[in-house]
């Protein structure tokens, strides 16, 4: 029995990554990471800590969407999102992409939420599997 598989998409670099921070005002960091928690890309200021430990939390904060999805309904429900807002600044912004992989954006007070999400839906859309 063969198991299918996605095809697998271009993935991103951390120039492609640079560009949207320098494109959206408050944006600090981009990561790229795989659904199993490995760091694919990133760019920008993560405060000083190593991404691959943001990876491990963009991950563990999708797993736990996709665990609490199952007390809102039917079985099989796909987490497309995952946000944190901080108390004192500060958004955290997890998208899932079609090719199965994560993207997170890490932005200051001064980012619109918006702004933020729709440069990471655009990134996402970048990331759709390959035809067949």
């Amino acid at each position: 029995m063969t198991i299918p598989t996605l095809p697998e998409a271009r993935p991103l670099d951390a120039a492609e990554l640079t560009a949207v921070i320098e494109r959206v005002p408050g944006l600090r960091a981009l990561v790229h990471v795989s659904r199993d928690g490995l760091l694919q890309a990133h760019a920008g200021s993560t405060a000083g800590q190593d991404p691959d430990g943001l990876a491990a939390v963009v991950c563990g904060l999708h797993s736990l969407g996709t665990g609490g999805a199952r007390f809102l309904g039917p079985q099989g429900q796909w987490v497309d999102y995952v946000s944190v807002s901080y108390t004192h600044g500060g958004l955290l912004v997890v998208i899932a992409a079609e090719d199965t992989s994560l993207l997170c954006g890490l932005a200051g007070e001064d980012a619109e939420s918006g702004a933020v999400g729709e440069a990471l839906a655009e990134l996402a859309s970048q990331l759709a599997p390959a035809s067949v």
